[in-house]
């Protein structure tokens, strides 16, 4: 493993630590939705809500201590509220669409997870790099 990342650029790299960190909370926010859903019978939207707020705090560290290795570069109360702001943006993206895919049209919600897996990291990665945790040196 150490052989490949050194064939790797520090952005490569960089992509690679937010893919990965994104799978685990991913696998997390998903496993949640997933048994909010199933078992517990709340709607689609809510359960999206509720794991939601309990994924974002596995991200929020993973993400600014293992993908953009931030420890004390950044303010931990502006970059917090930034990415909070950011997961906001995702969780209206995210919402509207198992709203729409699951609540609406009645499509399995595994179709909700596939576009939550495809599409939402983009976007997040992209806020995060260029706002969240942009620091001079970026």
């Amino acid at each position: 493993m150490e052989k490949i990342l050194k064939l790797l650029s520090p952005s490569q790299q960089r992509v690679l630590r937010f893919l990965i960190v994104g799978f685990v909370v991913t696998i997390i926010h998903n496993g949640l939705y997933l048994a909010f859903f199933r078992f517990l019978e709340i709607s689609s939207t809510a359960s999206n809500f509720l794991a939601f707020i309990i994924s974002v705090q596995f991200s929020y560290w993973g993400h600014r201590l293992i993908t953009f290795k931030k420890k004390e570069v950044v303010s931990t109360k502006e970059s917090f509220v930034k990415f909070v702001t950011t997961a906001l943006i995702n969780l209206g993206i995210s919402s509207i669409v198992s709203f729409l895919l699951v609540d609406k049209m009645e499509f399995h919600p595994y179709y909700f997870i596939a576009f939550n897996v495809c599409v939402l990291p983009f976007i997040s990665f992209t806020l995060m790099k260029l706002w969240v945790f942009k620091t001079p040196s970026n």
